[in-house]
């Protein structure tokens, strides 16, 4: 199974490459041929690109409503308004109060269902709650660390979590792969509770399963091996479509300070690590030592939450820095940073940190290193930021408009 996956994903980073070295060769080419010509029409363009993408994905801090967009992104989203479509979610804390027409495919730390889905749920969390108001027209999957059913789903639905706790009414089979399983006094299940545990299940005195509980058979355990190696495999799949999702944003509206981390990472690589080794260590004994001055501990708590997002940052640069090395390799020779390469760069060394992260041993230390390039790189930026640092590499500041807009 992995070789099949390793190989899915050579091939696409094959094709990958192919794409983004036509691409780049092309954007060459624009810019040659423009180089006399006025910044303006490029600039419409890239306006152009990013109203493109703000079309197809909304991306906010706080989101409480929907938009026009298919794909919601934000640090906190709670929702109360009804969407007769399907609900794309991705987010740290993810509140759905309002009714959802079709499918919802939600993706979250802390996710809470409170209203209808009029097809299946989807959903992807840390902690996964459906209250007691909330119901699922047709079944579904969830894939959490915990897992709690207190609404009413229609049709069968597969849990995959570390404990379940289920309370509410389920009209069709429930399958479960986790580490607990409780039933509650206030469940319905009309069919079957079957179940892959280490532990024996808990039914209360009360809850109702009509079609029984039993342990699933010794094929449909090998068969659920293989489904937690999917889930598993999904959870790779999302964090890297999530970080994926940053690095466009970062790309579309802070073009020139992700052209000024490329530049970073490119021409001052080995400083770029040793600057990223040196705040990787150094800001959590910083962060410690103003906790224990007292005084000192909100300094402290917000020292930490920019090194959490430099790191998750770091992480899209570093893709980005390693997706220009492939470009470099195929044979690009462009020196400008465009927004649409940038693009094309992050998918490129996402793809590669992926294939990183399905060697064992050694794949866990080339992603370590190359996020210590791109943490260094993204420090190196900020300290350098209120110099001329535009998106072009060994260039005059004055050459930088068309490059930056081309």
């Amino acid at each position: 199974m992995k070789k099949v996956r390793f190989f899915t994903v050579a091939v696409g980073l094959i094709l990958a490459l192919m794409l983004g070295n036509s691409f780049a060769t092309s954007h060459d080419n624009a810019a040659g041929a423009s180089a006399n010509t006025t910044v303006s029409k490029p600039a419409k363009q890239s306006n152009t690109q990013a109203s493109t993408m703000q079309q197809a994905i909304t991306t906010a801090g706080n989101i409480t409503n929907y938009t026009e967009s298919p794909v919601l992104v934000g640090g906190n989203v709670d929702i109360t308004a009804n969407n007769p479509h399907s609900a794309f979610i991705l987010g740290g804390q993810v509140a759905l109060g309002g009714n959802v027409g079709r499918n919802a495919v939600v993706s979250g730390g802390k996710l809470q269902l409170n209203g209808k889905v009029g097809r299946g749920a989807y959903l992807v969390g840390g902690l996964v709650n459906l209250s007691k108001q909330s119901s699922v027209a047709s079944g579904g999957f969830i894939l959490g660390g915990e897992v709690n059913l207190a609404g009413n789903i229609s049709k069968d639905v597969r849990v995959i979590a570390g404990k379940v706790n289920i309370a509410g009414n389920i009209d069709g089979n429930l399958n479960v792969v986790a580490g607990n399983i409780r039933v509650a006094p206030t469940a319905r299940i009309s069919g079957k509770l079957e179940y892959i545990s280490p532990n024996p299940v808990v039914v209360a005195p009360g809850a109702i399963v009509k079609g029984g509980v039993s342990k699933m058979p010794q094929q449909d355990v090998a068969q659920a091996k293989g489904t937690l190696g999917g889930a598993a495999w999904m959870q790779k799949l999302m964090f890297v479509v999530g970080m994926f999702i940053i690095g466009i944003v970062l790309s579309l509206l802070f073009p020139r300070f992700a052209g000024s981390v490329a530049c970073k990472f490119a021409t001052r690589f080995w400083s770029s690590f040793g600057m990223g080794v040196l705040t990787f260590i150094v800001t959590p004994i910083v962060a410690f030592v103003l906790f224990a001055t007292v005084v000192g501990v909100s300094l402290g708590v917000l020292l930490l939450v920019f090194y959490a997002l430099a790191l998750t940052f770091a992480y899209v640069y570093a893709a980005q820095g390693l997706g220009l090395l492939c470009l470099r390799i195929v044979g690009s020779k462009a020196q400008t940073f465009t927004s649409g390469k940038l693009i094309i760069a992050v998918l490129l060394g996402m793809i590669v940190l992926y294939i990183f992260s399905l060697i064992p041993y050694a794949g866990a230390w080339l992603i370590f290193i190359a996020l210590m390039f791109g943490l260094g790189a993204l420090v190196m930026a900020l300290y350098g930021c209120h110099k001329a640092c535009g998106t072009t590499c060994g260039h005059k500041e004055g050459d930088e408009r068309v490059a930056h807009e081309s």
